[in-house]
């Protein structure tokens, strides 16, 4: 049924006979109701959308129709609306499309208020589109077409013609809509461009409006993601202190870091005790500092040490407080003093307390630092006040035990009796306990530097039992294996040259015989049994490269008996390209890559994996999907830079057999800058890699607690010297975070002790320990065998570390072959 009487509408030669301003006849609606029927759906559509939007989703569903069906009746009504306000004036059609296009312009303004939506030209041209067929639908709806003459009676429009009609408005309706969003529920690319927008408007200033925006998401109760809702509470956090309200900054930091994932807690916590110390929380704001300065990641981001540091200094004062909670808070300070390299300010901070509840811990902390800064005679002091107090305390023996090693190292220059007679006493007193290992292996270890290797075996014959069974046991008695092991004996042994060296390698093999007696079926014993029993090397290198597939010792016994490795023991040959695969991904992860969203989509994926109760290792067939994310983590992780996260996560398919595992967890990054600076060093290139993969993980911006910088993990002092030494400006420590710079002087470095030492496995010993250490530790020349002068090195540290750099560096030998051999200097 027309909504206007055919009784009262004039017909068309009346209207084009009537002057545009001429009053209006036949009970017609007077210019302000036009005008208002005119506007009245776009805003009822305007508005109703607006109250709707803030449901909850669920509700959402059903207290209003799908999207499609909303626009199809407003742009129906809108059409009729349009038909009666705009009939009989000129240029009709014209005028009803311009409105048509003001409307949808509203329409789309009033979707940019809603969360999480950005209108498009698309979202406008479908609105534009469906008013506008809406218009020409609804003059069909109401009139059919003039068979003829000039009166004013037109015939009702056939039921045809109405069928069809509603059928092209609902069918653009269909189509029209198709771009738009429901209000409420945006896409993942959508949610994470909406917080870019709060993100930008923090800092450009304007708090209130991201607070505005990131409550209009809360609002519309989006779907959140755990990395989204990290983004967003740590946003909020940051826009409420701004503005501020650190109470509630502390209630959305806590949140963030309820949800955060491990790279992301270190940020987390640095917020939450900012936020804390706004909200005139000290002591609360301390210990999330303390727990951020104990964070592991914390050694990989050397500028935002300094960060949490400075931000402790400005906490400290304040949340200094009596008690044991109070002197374990200044102690966790002195801690993470020493951490980031900073000994005089440790050893301030405590030398500037009474202690009363944690002497003895205090002291040891200050005894600590007092060696890092050379200060021997002050240590021993302090370690000697310490010890005293702990047996007048009654604390357990380990403890004890302890801190007599400690002082006997204090005294080991200066007091030499006094060090071996405390030593000896460990293992007397904590029989079977690692401070008893570790009193034996260094009072045997003494011994072979001294020369008096019949003193080490009479130490471990008559120390031995009181230890046996513990790591330090061990070490002892392998580094008198090193010292009795004769090498031209044991070369003739291996060779089959000459005598089989019973008598020469008897005490040697009793040795090892004592530790197998003893339960160990470690790496060790048994790449060292292959090389002294031929008859059972094959059965004990196939052990080895089976259980310890990844150890120093399989890497040794690779590269000594290729021909023994086989089958899974042998590493796969690496050719360029070597990429993990790309799985089938969530599909809003995917379009999230898609809209160039990358960080994001890591995120995501991380945030996802994270969340996942079961590691790759013991993923159900169910878990399928979820374990084909992993390869694709960590190729989305290399793309990223960042090789210390795809190498952790590659290394838990270990051990596999595909080639792309292996890239991921023995990586060449920064291949151009490496290749240039071992070119100049004369070093390959395969090594400077190893070492960095040991120092650094690929971290730029490292930093030790010695204050080694950057990848290749060199001191300011060292970096200087090769500076100058390369006739190269230096600017400071700062400069080693500069991979550049830093794989320069570092690969120049180690050029340098290459030819000084002219063993790689010396040379890393150099590295780590000092020159002046390797010197005094080759004072009978160089060692006849390298594998054995490494299993003697006194300082467990340096030991392990030149054990590990060798091992990467067989494994990228086997695995990329002649790819990494040395360049020719550049001229």
């Amino acid at each position: 049924m027309s909504i206007v009487p055919l009784s009262d509408r004039p017909g068309d030669d009346a209207l084009r006979q009537r002057p545009a301003d001429a009053p209006l006849q036949h009970g017609e609606t007077s210019r302000a109701w036009r005008a208002l029927l005119r506007w009245l759906p776009a805003t009822a559509y305007m508005v109703a959308n607006w109250l709707v939007s803030g449901l909850p989703g669920d509700r959402l569903d059903r207290l209003v129709a799908p999207d499609w069906l909303m626009h199809g009746l407003a742009y129906l009504v809108f059409g009729v609306t349009l038909e009666v306000a705009w009939r009989g004036r000129p240029h009709a059609p014209l005028l009803a499309l311009a409105t048509a296009v003001l409307y949808a312009g509203v329409d789309e303004w009033h979707q940019s208020w809603v969360p999480g939506r950005s209108p498009s030209l698309a979202d406008w041209t479908a609105d534009v589109i469906g008013a506008a067929v809406g218009v020409w639908g609804a003059s069909w709806l109401q009139t059919g077409r003039r068979r003829g003459g000039t009166g004013p009676q037109r015939e009702r429009p056939s039921t045809r013609r109405r069928a069809g009609s509603a059928g092209l408005v609902a069918l653009l309706a269909l189509l029209a809509p198709g771009s738009v969003q429901a209000p409420g529920s945006p896409s993942l690319s959508d949610l994470h461009t909406w917080i870019d927008e709060a993100e930008r408007a923090l800092v450009t200033g304007d708090a209130a409006g991201a607070l505005r925006q990131l409550q209009g998401m809360e609002a519309a109760e989006v779907p959140w993601t755990p990395y989204a809702a990290w983004r967003h509470r740590t946003l909020e956090a940051r826009a409420r202190l701004a503005l501020g309200e650190p109470e509630r900054a502390v209630e959305a930091a806590r949140e963030a870091l309820a949800v955060a994932w491990e790279d992301d807690r270190l940020e987390a916590r640095l917020l939450l005790a900012q936020a804390l110390a706004a909200a005139g929380e000290p002591v609360a704001a301390m210990d999330a500092l303390l727990a951020a300065a104990e964070d592991p990641l914390l050694a990989y981001r050397g500028p935002l040490r300094a960060s949490v540091l400075a931000q402790l200094a400005r906490v400290a004062p304040q949340a200094a407080a009596d008690g044991p909670e109070g002197e374990a808070r200044r102690l966790g300070y002195a801690r993470a003093l020493y951490r980031s390299g900073r000994w005089q300010d440790g050893v301030a901070v405590l030398s500037a307390t009474e202690w009363r509840w944690l002497t003895v811990d205090a002291w040891t902390e200050l005894a600590r630092g007092l060696e890092a800064l050379g200060q021997r005679g002050r240590q021993a002091e302090r370690l000697r006040q310490a010890l005293e107090e702990a047996e007048r305390q009654g604390l357990p023996a380990p403890r004890v035990a302890a801190l007599r090693l400690q002082l006997a190292a204090a005294l080991q220059t200066s007091d030499r009796v006094a060090a071996d007679a405390l030593l000896r006493r460990v293992v007397e007193e904590a029989p079977g306990t690692a401070a008893a290992g570790e009193a034996l292996s260094r009072l045997v270890r003494q011994s072979l530097d001294d020369g008096d290797v019949s003193g080490a075996l009479q130490l471990v014959d008559r120390l031995g039992p009181a230890a046996r069974g513990t790591t330090g046991w061990q070490e002892a008695l392998a580094a008198t294996f090193a010292a009795v092991c004769d090498p031209q004996a044991l070369r003739a042994v291996e060779t089959g040259d000459g005598p089989s060296g019973v008598v020469s390698l008897g005490l040697a093999r009793q040795l090892l015989r004592q530790l197998g007696d003893a339960g160990v079926r470690d790496a060790w014993l048994l790449y060292w049994s292959a090389r002294l029993e031929p008859d059972a090397r094959a059965e004990r290198v196939r052990r080895l490269l089976e259980s310890y597939p990844l150890s120093y010792y399989a890497a040794l016994a690779r590269e000594r008996w290729p021909e023994l490795a086989s089958g899974r023991s042998t590493l796969p040959q690496l050719e360029p390209g070597h990429r993990p695969p790309t799985a089938f991904l969530p599909p809003d992860v995917e379009a999230l890559r898609a809209a160039g969203r990358v960080r994001d989509a890591l995120q995501e994926l991380r945030y996802r994996l994270a969340a996942a109760a079961e590691p790759v290792a013991s993923a159900s067939q169910g878990d399928a999907d979820l374990a084909a994310w992993w390869p694709t983590l960590v190729r989305w992780e290399e793309e990223a830079g960042d090789h210390r996260a795809a190498m952790r996560h590659a290394q838990r398919l270990l051990p596999s057999s595909e080639a792309w595992v292996w890239a991921a967890v023995f990586p060449r990054p920064y291949e151009g800058l490496v290749r240039a600076a071992a070119a100049d060093a004369q070093v390959d290139p395969l090594l400077v890699w190893a070492v960095m993969r040991e120092e650094s993980a690929f971290a730029p911006e490292a930093l030790s607690s010695a204050d080694a910088h950057g990848l290749m993990q060199l001191l300011p002092s060292t970096g200087r010297w090769m500076a100058d030494r390369l006739r190269l400006p230096w600017q400071g420590a700062e400069s080693l975070w500069d991979p550049a710079v830093n794989v320069r002087l570092g690969s120049a470095y180690l050029g340098y002790l290459l030819q000084r030492y002219g063993d790689p496995r010396v040379a890393v010993a150099a590295y780590h320990a000092g020159p002046g250490r390797v010197d005094r530790w080759l004072q009978g020349g160089p060692p006849a065998d390298v594998e054995l002068w490494v299993e003697r090195i006194p300082i467990a540290a340096t030991r392990r570390y030149v054990q590990s750099v060798d091992r990467s560096y067989r494994i990228y030998r086997a695995l990329y072959g002649t790819q990494g051999t040395a360049l020719a200097p550049r001229a």
